[in-house]
């Protein structure tokens, strides 16, 4: 017998719809940093490759930036990982039960 997910049903759920609520904001947030982090460091190299070039605690400043964009990417995914396991996990599993529930009774004959 087929299972099928009436996917249009899941995302209007309030546990779905609780998920997004929660995880875009995150998203944004995290994506906003990342771009003007990335951004700045691009547009310091392309108009300001003397400034890149300036030695700072016996390396380049250009070669620093990179490793800052290193660590806020690791920064960025821990927090992300740590959100994830604590709110979005408990939040995707309760819209996945919700919606093998509502799947599950749309499936059975009525009577």
């Amino acid at each position: 017998m087929e299972n099928k997910v009436d996917w249009q049903a899941v995302e209007q759920s309030p546990e779905f719809r609780e998920l997004i609520k929660r995880r875009n904001p995150f998203l944004l947030w995290a994506t906003v940093v990342w771009v003007v982090v990335f951004g700045t460091y691009l547009l310091m190299a392309a108009l300001s490759p003397e400034t890149m070039g300036e030695r700072v605690l016996g390396m380049t400043f250009g070669f620093l930036f990179s490793l800052v964009q290193v660590f806020m990417t690791w920064v960025i995914t821990f927090l992300y990982l740590r959100k994830a396991d604590r709110v979005f996990e408990p939040l995707e599993q309760r819209a996945a039960r919700v919606a093998a529930e509502a799947s599950s009774r749309k499936g059975k004959p009525a009577g």
